[in-house]
């Protein structure tokens, strides 16, 4: 709850959409649970696997703010920027659901949106950089 508080506080501050903020948050957390259950089902859970992906998640939803942390420092009104971000990051998230929903049922994948997923892969790979050095310095 009070992560939902502080997100809503930092948006509203940085004039980025709520509602659409919100429903995008939706739409990763559904992803994030078809993955999960994707992997109990396939028996690939992984600690580093679920980390790197919930981690990259917390960082696409990220990407919005720091682009409206940075309109604030330069001073201009990227509104309509944020929420272009905002609707590419989502298009993106919906191919992935119905991905892995289509995995679920053992059908063919949807081919990936080439921009969104580069940078989907990208956080991934970072965030499993960053868990598996946390897990060497342990």
């Amino acid at each position: 709850m009070l992560c939902f508080i502080c997100m809503t506080t930092i948006t509203a501050y940085l004039n980025i959409d709520n509602e659409m903020i919100g429903l995008f948050a939706v739409l990763v957390m559904i992803d994030l649970l078809l993955g999960v259950f994707g992997s109990i089902i396939y028996h690939t859970t992984n600690k580093v696997r679920f980390l790197s992906g919930f981690l990259s998640k917390i960082m696409l939803l990220m990407i919005p703010v720091i682009i409206g942390i940075m309109s604030r420092i330069v001073g201009t009104q990227l509104d309509w920027f944020i929420s272009a971000t905002i609707s590419v990051l989502a298009i993106g998230e919906v191919v992935s659901i119905l991905n892995k929903y289509l995995k679920l049922k053992g059908e063919k994948p949807l081919p990936d949106l080439q921009p969104v997923a580069i940078i989907s892969n990208r956080l991934r790979v970072i965030a499993e950089k960053l868990i598996i050095k946390g897990e060497v310095n342990e």
